[in-house]
């Protein structure tokens, strides 16, 4: 009678398993079925001056398979105060997976931190949140306690390579300035 018991137990416990089975691979189908777009913004540098303008180009990638995102059109770029208010928010149109951008950084900035978030509206149809944040510092104002004196026949030379940085066994752009004790 006892092993009658154990049976049915184990059938019954057995025909759980595989139902259970079934439904976590439908779910997991279910869940890729729908293509996710995953927003990247390259940034050329994240400290910024009041002023300047924050550079970028966006990529749009398709999450299953990898590639740019074919069909994406629209990517919205956003920047929040590190108190999470809406800063300044721009829509980049999309072509093929990729796009490119620029935001002022005007007067209504401050000193401080700053968020940038780049995200699609089909993003919002998911549970999981895949938008782009990056973390950018914004400075107001520059101010020297150095007082630079000059004398008579002495010239100033600076050298401004592009990107800030001289790479050795490659072709590199360089500005050059030369300047005398009147700053011609």
């Amino acid at each position: 009678m006892k092993k009658n018991y154990i049976k049915i137990a184990l059938l019954l416990f057995s025909t759980i398993l595989a139902a259970q089975k079934s439904k976590l691979n439908n779910n997991y189908i279910s869940y890729f079925e729908n293509t996710r777009e995953i927003p990247f913004l390259h940034l050329n540098k994240t400290s910024f001056l009041k002023g300047e303008e924050i550079w970028f180009k966006a990529y749009i990638q398709e999450q299953n398979s990898q590639k740019l995102h074919p069909t994406t059109t629209n990517l919205y770029v956003s920047i929040f105060e590190e108190s999470g208010n809406l800063k300044d928010q721009q829509l980049i149109h999309i072509k093929e997976g990729m796009g490119s951008g620029s935001i002022d950084i005007d007067s209504t900035y401050t000193n401080g931190n700053y968020y940038l978030k780049a995200s699609t509206n089909w993003m919002k149809n998911f549970k999981e949140d895949n938008s782009f944040n990056q973390k950018i510092k914004i400075i107001s104002s520059l101010k020297s306690t150095k007082k630079l004196t000059r004398n008579k026949g002495n010239y100033e030379f600076k050298l401004f390579p592009e990107g800030g940085h001289i790479i050795e066994n490659t072709n590199n752009n360089l500005g050059i300035l030369i300047k005398d004790y009147t700053g011609k």
